[in-house]
């Protein structure tokens, strides 16, 4: 729990540092990593967890791990795409 919590901790300071130097400067480099943090995060979580949890259960967690991960993902997949179309301009 306490290693998760450092990783979000990290993740929330990037996505505030890129922030500020994408207003000061233009740069997305940082915001797009903090962004790209948060996705890679869930990914990694799900597949420690579908590999810790019981057979039994597997359906089930697998429904509510998508529903969460839309629900958690979204935004940041919305921000990359957005910076993204805007830096091909």
């Amino acid at each position: 729990m306490a290693i998760g919590s450092l990783i979000e901790v990290v993740i929330g300071l990037l996505l505030i540092m890129g922030a500020v130097n994408l207003l000061r400067s233009g740069s997305q480099r940082l915001i797009l990593a903090g962004h790209w943090a948060i996705v890679v995060l869930w990914f990694v979580t799900f597949l420690a967890w579908s590999f810790l949890r019981p057979g039994s259960e597997t359906l089930s967690f697998l429904f509510n791990s998508i529903l969460g991960a839309f629900h958690m993902n979204s935004f940041p997949i919305m921000v990359i795409l957005i910076l993204r179309a805007h830096h091909a301009r």
